[in-house]
C-alpha cells in the first residue's frame, strides 16, 4: 500500500481538482476530474452527489467553482482568488444526480454517491476570480480522463486520488489492491485520505509514468473508527445515463441542477434557487461519539427566545433543553425536525447543525 501526495505529475494532476461550493450551512470542498464526454459546448466534472446535491437539507449546491491543476505551483489554500491557481479557475453551470440520491439520506443512499457538474465552454472561465471571466474551455485546457463504466478487476492495484483539506492544496493519493465493501462499493481498507478528498477520481489501471488511466468510481465515504475509502459501483447503475443526460441539460444560470430519474429520463422539473422555511437553530454544547455506522448527537438546543422547551425530534424523545439525538448518520451536518411543545415554538421547523 502506498499513500502520500502525487508527484507523477501528468494528465489526473490536471484534469483533477477541488470544488469549492455553498450549502445551506456553510462553504464546502470536494475533488472532482474532468471526463471525456464527447460533445462540443461544454465540460463534464465527475464528482460524488453529495458535493453536489444535499441530501439532508434537499438542495443543490450554489456558487459551485472548479480549481483543477491546483497543486501545480498554487496557493497556500483554496479560496476564490483565481489569480494564485496556475490555471485559474471555471465557473460551474449546474449539477446532475440520480434521484435516489435525493430521496434518501447517507447511509441509504450510498450506492447513488455520484454525480457531475456541467461546465459552459464560453464565459466559465477565470484567471482573476469570478467577476471577471473568458472563453477557455476547460477540458481543450486541461484535458480529460477516460470514464469507464465497466467493472474493474478486484485485486488489482487501483490508485484513489483527491484533494484532502487537511493538507490544503496538496494532491494526494493512495495504491493498493482493490476489493469491495457490501454490495455496492469497492474499498480500498488502508486509504487514509481526509474530508475534501470526496468525489477524487478511482483509476485503474494507472500508468504513473503519463498520469492518465481509467477513472471507474470516486471517493465516496469512510467510517470513524478504521482506516478506509468507500467508492460507488458506476457499472451496472444509473451513472452512464446521468453523464449522457449531462452533456445535453440546459446550460442555464437559473437551474442549480437536474434530478434524472433512474432510467436515465429527463427531470420533469429542475430544481432551482428556492428554498425551504426553517428555523437555523445552532447546536451548543455538542458532543458526538462514533459507533460503526452512526453518530450520537447530545445537544443544547437554544433559539432567539431560549430555551426551546420540550419537544419531539422525531428520533428520540427531548426534554427540556437537553435532547439527545441518535441514529444520525456520520456524514449529516445537521437534522430537520417538528418542534412540539410551547407554543412559541410548536409546529416549527429546527433545524440544528454540528458545529
Amino acid at each position: 500500500m502506498t499513500f502520500g501526495q502525487w508527484d507523477f505529475g501528468g494528465q489526473v494532476l490536471k484534469s483533477a481538482g477541488r470544488i469549492l461550493f455553498e450549502l445551506a450551512d456553510g462553504w464546502y470542498v470536494c475533488s472532482g476530474t474532468v471526463v471525456k464526454d464527447d460533445t462540443s459546448g461544454r465540460s463534464v466534472v465527475l464528482t460524488a452527489a453529495h458535493c453536489v446535491y444535499d441530501d439532508v437539507a434537499k438542495e443543490f449546491a450554489r456558487s459551485a467553482v472548479f480549481i483543477p491543476n491546483q497543486d501545480d505551483g498554487g496557493a497556500d489554500t483554496t479560496d476564490f482568488d483565481c489569480s494564485n491557481d496556475p490555471s485559474g479557475c471555471w465557473i460551474l453551470d449546474h449539477g446532475v444526480v440520480d434521484v435516489d440520491w435525493t430521496t434518501r439520506t447517507f447511509p441509504d443512499n450510498i450506492q447513488w454517491d455520484y454525480g457531475y457538474y456541467v461546465v459552459a465552454d464560453s464565459g466559465s472561465h477565470s484567471a482573476t476570480g469570478p467577476g471577471s471571466l473568458d472563453d477557455l474551455a476547460l477540458d481543450e485546457t486541461m484535458g480529460s480522463m477516460a470514464l469507464s463504466f465497466q467493472a474493474p478487476t478486484v485485486g488489482n492495484p487501483t490508485h484513489a486520488l483527491g484533494y484532502s483539506y487537511n493538507v490544503d492544496p496538496e494532491f494526494m493519493y493512495c495504491r493498493e489492491g482493490l476489493s469491495t465493501e457490501g454490495s455496492y462499493n469497492y474499498w480500498l481498507g488502508r486509504c487514509d485520505m481526509a474530508g475534501g478528498s470526496s468525489g477524487g477520481p478511482w483509476v485503474q489501471p494507472m500508468d504513473e509514468t503519463t498520469g492518465d488511466g481509467q477513472v471507474f468510481s470516486v471517493n465516496s465515504w469512510g467510517y470513524t473508527f478504521q482506516s478506509g475509502m468507500a467508492g460507488p459501483k458506476l457499472h451496472g447503475n444509473t451513472a452512464e445515463a446521468l453523464l449522457t443526460y449531462a452533456t445535453s441539460s440546459d446550460l442555464s444560470t437559473a437551474a442549480r441542477g437536474y434530478v434524472v430519474a433512474s432510467d436515465g429520463s429527463p427531470p420533469t422539473t429542475t430544481t432551482s434557487t428556492t428554498t425551504t422555511s426553517t428555523t437555523t437553530v445552532p447546536a451548543t454544547g455538542l458532543e458526538a461519539t462514533s459507533t460503526s455506522e452512526e453518530r450520537t448527537w447530545t445537544a443544547i438546543v437554544t433559539g432567539p427566545d431560549g430555551l426551546l422547551g420540550d419537544f419531539d425530534a422525531g428520533l428520540d424523545s427531548c426534554a427540556g433543553e437537553g435532547c439527545t439525538l441518535s441514529g444520525i448518520s456520520k456524514k449529516q451536518s445537521s437534522v430537520t425536525f417538528t418542534a412540539d411543545g410551547p407554543s412559541a415554538v410548536a409546529g416549527r421547523e429546527i433545524t440544528v447543525y454540528k458545529p
